[in-house]
């Protein structure tokens, strides 16, 4: 199969085609879509050396998560997150390389390798864990770089950030424990800064401060094993916010073992909105992270600042909203 064939059925030159999958800023966007449309259904590869030789570029987008050394497992939102990224980078004709960053070190090569060993076009930085260091270190050698839920810190506006209102994301789960009629309320979540900054919204919509039930990690087990063991104390309140879908229902399923019924004595509101929550019985009732549309968005930038149409810092902040299911 060669490019002649794509031209034809797509009803342009061969030249434009070539232009199409090697992502040229020349080709409208429409014919580009059209031409990997039909690329694809016929079952061309491109030519990754070739490409590369043409264009200079590996055609290869990085994506960073955080992860923690002593920690088991990793979010399960971050996971699926990374997921829709691939899929989005795909569409661009690009591949991607995961890696992860130690947030226990801070060690600024995990952030800087990648591109300084030219093994991609551009880096993906996920996570609340970025800090300022990283990313100014980052920026010493490229342009070609986006942040993806990172704190939302004046030190941000010198870089370009797709932002997720997590304190309004807060606000939203204490609306609707509030909108059930649940008065005695309390929340339950990891001690960092972004799950402080859902608890900071939460508690600014309730007016008051409320009891707090640390968890030592963002586990099913440790959320689990905190409603065996407390849960006469959390019996004393009729709401539960949870930082995390994961924990949301490790807590659950922790009452319901214990016979504590969900939501008739306690309802629960979750934070994530992953895949399993409308699996859960009862069904979680969640705050959704708009997910596939920051990877779209995140997929779009990056393309724009590998084909150098753009460096200038810019920042997308996307709101969360609630999906009601069965728990509250």
């Amino acid at each position: 199969m060669n490019i002649r064939r794509i031209a034809k059925l797509v009803g342009t030159s061969h030249m434009t085609v070539s232009r199409a999958l090697n992502n040229s800023p020349l080709v409208a966007e429409e014919t580009r879509k059209r031409v990997l449309e039909v690329a694809e259904s016929l079952g061309y590869q491109i030519n990754a050396g070739a490409r590369g030789l043409a264009t200079g570029l590996t055609t290869t987008i990085g994506i960073l998560y955080p992860y923690h050394r002593l920690r088991e497992v990793e979010s399960w939102y971050t996971s699926q997150l990374m997921h829709d990224i691939r899929s989005a980078l795909w569409k661009h004709g690009f591949d991607s390389m995961i890696a992860g960053y130690d947030t226990a070190d801070h060690n600024l090569s995990d952030i800087t390798r990648l591109m300084a060993q030219k093994k991609v076009d551009g880096l993906i930085v996920i996570g609340y864990e970025v800090t300022a260091e990283a990313l100014e270190a980052l920026a010493s050698i490229t342009h070609r770089y986006i942040a993806v839920n990172p704190p939302r810190m004046p030190w941000m506006n010198a870089h370009t950030g797709l932002f997720i209102d997590q304190e309004l994301g807060g606000a939203l789960a204490a609306q609707t424990l509030r909108s059930a009629g649940r008065i005695r309320v309390a929340v339950a979540l990891e001690p960092t800064p972004q799950f402080e900054t859902r608890h900071t919204g939460f508690i600014r919509e309730i007016g008051d401060d409320v009891p707090v039930f640390h968890l030592p990690d963002g586990t099913y087990r440790a959320a689990y094993d905190l409603a065996v063991e407390r849960g006469t104390e959390l019996t004393r309140f009729d709401g539960l916010f949870v930082g995390s879908d994961i924990s949301a229902l490790g807590v659950m399923n922790g009452l319901l073992d214990r016979g504590i019924r969900v939501p008739e004595e306690i309802a629960i509101v979750g934070f994530d909105d992953i895949e399993w929550a409308r699996y859960a019985r009862p069904a979680l009732t969640t705050v959704h992270q708009p997910r596939r549309e920051v990877a779209a968005a995140a997929a779009e930038r990056i393309m724009a600042l590998v084909q150098d149409a753009g460096d200038d810092p810019m920042s997308t902040v996307f709101q969360p909203r609630v999906i009601a299911r069965e728990s509250c």
